[in-house]
């Protein structure tokens, strides 16, 4: 590489149930935040409609939407029967 030539980018592969997003290197931490606060605001919504925190997933699969991205639904979890 000579001096002033771009760096080259590293690409990850994020694997959402049926669907593979390649996520740069300059990407990969907004789309941990942006996942990681999905799943905040999931779980403080089941709360907020008087769900129980034993009947919590301990892990479930984020999903695309039908665009093939991340969207806000892509963290929703579904809960065993309160």
């Amino acid at each position: 590489m000579r001096n002033g030539a771009p760096k080259e980018q590293k690409e990850y592969l994020i694997t959402l149930g049926d669907a593979v997003i390649a996520v740069k290197t300059e990407q990969l931490s907004d789309t941990w935040e942006y996942l990681m606060q999905g799943g905040l605001y999931s779980v403080r919504g089941y709360f907020k409609q008087g769900g129980e925190a034993g009947n919590i997933p301990e892990t479930f699969q984020a999903k695309v939407g039908s665009s093939g991205f991340l969207d806000n639904y892509s963290t929703a979890f579904r809960c065993k029967k309160d």
